[in-house]
């Protein structure tokens, strides 16, 4: 637990455990040995100061790989918004393991289409899928009470059912802190129902480290 300590020292309230999430979230049960591989594959020292000096947070994933149809099924807290003839959820998935995901959009992304957003970012970082920054989103808000992206909408890549939609989801907060996911996120401006007058659309990002 002393490495848990040392992310609390470092990171405050943007580091949540496994034993924070079961405890808000009753659906969500780690075993003992999930518990464990968290303890032991916790960042170290360097990464955790990195992460504090760069506005991101350090999240435990679910007891088990979650799509964000089954992230809406066990927790709640989301308002789907999508084109009447995209009839399937997207395939993308959260897994059981530490995430590092940015609390905020990557700097310079707003008006700029996919490809030069993904050109700010570095050979470390990622572009997390919708499921991921759901689960993020949707348990920082249950454990904080906290809604992040409040004010903005983030474009997320998806293994979209339909190809034309690949890499054409985003993500916002609306006014009553429900998860909005939209499935028509190309370049141009948009905005939607929940979020009236948001039309910035960036780019969320998290960062990969060796595990193990």
């Amino acid at each position: 637990m002393e490495n848990y300590e040392l992310a609390r020292t470092i990171l405050g309230n943007d580091f949540i455990t496994p034993e924070e999430v079961m405890k808000s979230c009753r659906e969500i049960t780690y075993t003992k040995e999930q518990l464990a591989i968290f303890r032991r594959t916790i960042p170290g020292q360097e990464i955790l100061e990195w992460c504090r000096d760069n506005n991101y947070l350090l999240i435990a994933g679910p007891s088990w790989v979650m799509s964000l149809n089954s992230i809406e099924e066990m927790i709640g807290g989301f308002r789907n918004v999508q084109p009447s003839y995209i009839t399937g959820r997207p395939r993308s998935k959260v897994k059981t393991k530490w995430y590092m995901i940015r609390k905020d959009i990557v700097p310079g992304s707003v008006s700029k289409n996919l490809e030069e957003q993904v050109a700010l970012i570095s050979g470390d970082d990622f572009v997390p899928n919708d499921a991921e920054l759901a689960w993020v989103m949707r348990i920082f808000k249950e454990v904080r009470g906290i809604c992040l992206f409040d004010k903005i909408v983030v474009r997320t890549i998806s293994n979209g059912i339909d190809q034309d939609y690949r890499d054409k989801t985003a993500i916002g907060s609306s006014r009553n802190g429900l998860v909005v996911v939209i499935y028509r996120a190309g370049d141009e401006h948009f905005g939607f129902s929940d979020t009236a007058g948001y039309e910035e659309l960036g780019l969320s990002v998290a960062r990969k480290w060796p595990e193990g």
